[in-house]
């Protein structure tokens, strides 16, 4: 697997073959700090190869708001 693209204590994307993993910084409720990774799907590998590191940038706001919506895509 290698990285890709990462934004500093945000996020970082992997790629592996045709897989791309994305691995978010979030906080818990108590203050803790969590890692969150999520296999990015067709459409959204699709996406990023189009408009890049701000789509990777929104999802990844997306995925530190609401991490268990993403709990089917958790690596």
């Amino acid at each position: 697997m290698n990285e890709i693209s990462r934004s500093h204590m945000s996020w970082i994307l992997y790629q592996d073959n045709e897989q791309f993993t994305l691995s978010v910084v979030c906080s818990g409720g108590g203050g803790g700090i969590f890692e969150t990774a999520i296999k990015l799907s067709a459409s959204e590998i699709n996406t990023y190869s189009n408009i890049g590191d701000d789509f990777i940038d929104q999802l990844a706001k997306k995925i530190r708001l609401q991490p268990n919506k993403y709990i089917t895509k958790k690596v």
